[in-house]
């Protein structure tokens, strides 16, 4: 059993700045030394206080608005 690590104030910035900045969870995850899990756990918690986090790395969101401009 690992030893599992516990986030200080100042690393749950530096994710949340990660995010912020477009790093996927699995990048995020990766920078800080946690799972995926966590870092999925804190973007729920960002999100339900507001954040809104860039879509990642080029891909499209599912319902686009900008599909639906060129059809009209």
């Amino acid at each position: 059993m690992t030893a599992q690590k516990r986030l200080t104030i100042n690393d749950i910035e530096v994710l949340r700045q990660l995010l912020l900045k477009g790093y996927t969870s699995n990048e995020a995850a990766k920078e800080m030394g946690v799972s995926v899990a966590t870092v999925s756990n804190y973007r729920a918690h960002f999100k339900k206080k507001g954040d809104t986090f860039p879509n990642n790395r080029g891909r499209k969101p599912k319902n686009s608005s900008t599909t639906k401009d060129a059809t009209t």
